[in-house]
Parts: structure tokens; sequence; C-alpha cells
């Protein structure tokens, strides 16, 4: 009786076994894959159904929201991109004023500041002053130079 029980508890085992090995590599097929993939979709669309007129209702409610937003506060949001455009330009005129200076600077005689000076210098891309070439941080804004 005893020697039976094991035998069959053993058969049971395996037949337990074999099946999990089965769905392990069953999970690893491009069918089961697909099974799978079409289930999510059938459950992505039957969500979307149900919850449809809500999202609607919340695109809606976000689109009124950022509509009143720019109602209420549109002059400090054109403000601020005015005062961004002119941080911009003044960007642009320093950095020409810089490139004027390196290059068309009357008061620097021809041997104190030589072509290979001019090599050795770059223009900051944040504030447009005139640094080293092998700067790694601007000495008049502190950042990085490009």
């Amino acid at each position: 009786m005893f020697g039976s029980m094991f035998i069959i508890s053993q058969i049971i085992f395996v037949v337990i076994f074999a099946i999990a090995i089965f769905n392990i590599i069953g999970i690893f097929t491009g069918k089961t894959q697909k099974r799978m993939m079409q289930r999510n979709m059938k459950t992505l669309k039957a969500m979307t159904e149900v919850m449809g007129e809500d999202m609607k209702d919340i695109v809606g409610n976000v689109a009124e929201m950022k509509n009143d937003i720019y109602q209420e506060h549109g002059d400090t949001f054109r403000e601020v991109a005015q005062m961004e455009a002119e941080i911009e330009a003044e960007k642009v005129r320093a950095k020409a004023q810089a490139i004027k200076d390196v290059f068309a600077d009357e008061n620097v005689s021809k041997a104190s500041f030589s072509n290979e000076t001019k090599a050795n210098k770059i223009v900051c891309q944040n504030c447009g002053s005139l640094i080293d070439s092998d700067s790694m941080y601007c000495k008049i804004c502190g950042k990085r130079p490009f």
C-alpha cells in the first residue's frame, strides 16, 4: 500500500511538473504571445468603451481649464515671452559685439593682438564674452561656453 501511494504521488508530481514546463515553454511561442496580445487588446477595447465618456469629459475639462488659465494670465504669458525674446536679443547683440571686438577693435595693435591670439579666443554662447578657447567655464557668466 505504501509503495503504490509513493508511485501515485510520483506520477502526480511528474504530471504537474510536465504541465508547468509546457506552460513555461508556451509563453515563449509566437502563438501564445499572439493569444495574450489579443486578450490584452480585447480588455483595452472594453475599458475604452466603458470609460470613453469619462475620458471625453476629462479632456473637455482640461481644455476648459487651459482656456480659463490663459484668459486669466494671458498678459503674463505674453510679458514673459517678450522678456525671453529681449534676453535672447541681448545675447545675440553681446555675441556680435564680442566678435566685432575680436576682429575690428582699432584700439588693439597688431603686435599685442596677433592672429595667434585671435585663434585662441572663442565667444561664450551664453553671454557673448570673449574668452580663452581652452576655458571650461566662462569667466564672466560662469557657464560652459558652448
